[in-house]
């Protein structure tokens, strides 16, 4: 049989049974619509999800102190710190021309009863130092809705949380009143101990996600929060004991950046 013989008998089949071939054609065309589809969407998400990611600044690195293996005796206890940052260190990654940004950060002691003093109203807060953005990108940013934001240097100076002086009773047209008044931040340990830590209001902050959502909040300095560390653990050199807690984020320049493009190999360490 020839070649002609043979697509003369092929046609010959396909048009006996022209249902079947027209729903063959069909199934075939949808499954390389399908194929097509498929695979278009995954680049485009793919692509997307990296710009996002990008975008956010996934260039950022959180440094932590090293520490010894948690003992499982004693799950609670904080283990021992192996390695500190000390501020020779943080200045060490400052002076870098491949690092953007480095502000170390201290938290507030784990488990403190603290309370928010304000013209003899109280309530419960948690405190952390005035910081946020970078290490949540994808939440809504607070907003100083009275008032300042703290300086790098500030001492004896407070931000407080629009929710915490709503729960004092004060009205949103107060807030701007509230700048500029005494405050206090009082600790009390779990001995009975207390101690007054006097600060004065310089900004109302507004959150809605991220840094303080969900819960009352004071946001202070980082030397007054190593003051109260220092009360709190008994030791008034805590800062060359134990360093600070944590170095967020650390933001190196990005690949796309002058050294980087220049053919610099050390952004692509940090990147």
């Amino acid at each position: 049989m020839t070649l002609k013989d043979l697509a003369k008998t092929a046609f010959g089949n396909l048009s006996r049974h022209k249902v079947r071939t027209v729903l063959s054609a069909v199934g075939v065309m949808v499954g390389i619509l399908t194929l097509v589809t498929m695979v278009s969407l995954g680049v485009g998400v793919h692509q997307e999800t990296v710009r996002t990611f990008q975008s956010a600044g996934l260039e950022q690195l959180r440094v932590q102190p090293a520490t010894e293996e948690r003992d499982t005796l004693d799950a609670v206890a904080w283990p021992k710190r192996t390695v500190i940052i000390t501020p020779e260190l943080v200045e060490e990654l400052r002076a870098r021309d491949d690092v953007v940004e480095a502000r170390p950060r201290e938290f507030a002691p784990w488990g403190a009863d603290i309370s928010l003093q304000v013209e003899g109203k109280a309530i419960s807060v948690s405190v952390g130092d005035f910081h946020w953005g970078l290490s949540d990108p994808f939440s809504i940013q607070p907003e100083v809705v009275a008032g300042r934001g703290l300086e790098a240097d500030a001492r004896g100076e407070m931000v407080v949380s629009a929710r915490a002086l709503r729960e004092l009773g004060y009205e949103d047209e107060e807030f701007d009143d509230i700048v500029g008044r005494e405050a206090a931040l009082v600790l009390k340990e779990p001995r009975g101990e207390m101690r007054e830590f006097p600060f004065r209001v310089v900004g109302v902050l507004e959150t809605v996600y991220g840094a303080e959502a969900g819960y009352f909040g004071t946001h202070i300095s980082l030397d007054d929060m190593m003051a109260i560390n220092a009360w709190w653990y008994n030791d008034p050199d805590i800062l060359a004991h134990e360093g600070y807690d944590e170095l967020p984020p650390l933001r190196p320049l990005p690949r796309s950046s002058t050294c980087c493009r220049s053919g610099d190999t050390r952004c692509s360490r940090w990147s």
